[in-house]
């Protein structure tokens, strides 16, 4: 059972469709822990700035090897451009076409918000208090695979955006840990800004 002073899932939904109707852009940091099977983790930062709701650009910062890499998801032209310092190329594919090979965001909800009742049983499990954050703890099944991986979202009540998720694959071993931070909405982001890409960059369409 739920807290008695935690909102219900239906005041969660409503506040959070609110919030996201109010943003026309939005940047943050991510950290990321991936865990395999064998014990080890991998740590990852990004910073994240998005143009809603069809723009995601993700940079890398950690680890080292990683950083000068990004990510750009253009939903209207359902383009990913991924970019490599090492080999100075901008590979662009299609989205269905990355996603076949590895898991990125295809939408900026995918990182900020929960994902639809229409395809998930929402919970609520708990309220916690974390620095000057008063957060709701979520929890959400995909309703039918019961093989999918589940998530535990944690929600920050002043804002009604994600600021924790944990991922885990269906035996409840922990896939992810995501934490964001530094968050800031409606600072005017220009689309050709999150469109930039390095000089003498090449090109390269797959």
């Amino acid at each position: 059972m739920p807290p008695r002073n935690a909102p219900s899932i239906a005041t969660i939904l409503h506040n959070v469709e609110n919030c996201f109707s109010e943003i026309k852009d939005i940047t943050g940091v991510v950290d990321l822990e991936q865990y395999s099977a064998d014990g080890s983790i991998v740590q990852v930062q990004t910073t994240v700035q998005a143009v809603l709701p069809s723009l995601l650009r993700l940079d890398f910062v950690k680890p080292e090897t990683f950083a000068g890499t990004f990510y750009v998801l253009d939903r209207n032209t359902n383009q990913i451009m991924q970019y490599s310092p090492i080999t100075e190329q901008v590979i662009v594919s299609s989205i269905e076409q990355t996603l076949s090979e590895r898991f990125v965001p295809t939408t900026v909800e995918q990182l900020f918000s929960l994902p639809s009742p229409d395809d998930y049983d929402l919970t609520v499990l708990s309220t916690e208090t974390s620095g000057k954050q008063n957060l709701v703890g979520v929890l959400a099944k995909a309703k039918n695979d019961a093989a999918s991986p589940y998530f535990h979202f944690w929600i920050d009540q002043e804002t009604w955006i994600v600021s924790r998720m944990h991922v885990f694959d269906a035996q409840g071993q922990p896939l992810f840990k995501i934490q964001l931070r530094d968050i800031k909405i409606n600072r005017s982001l220009v689309e050709a800004q999150l469109k930039r890409l390095p000089a003498g960059a090449i090109t390269v369409y797959r």
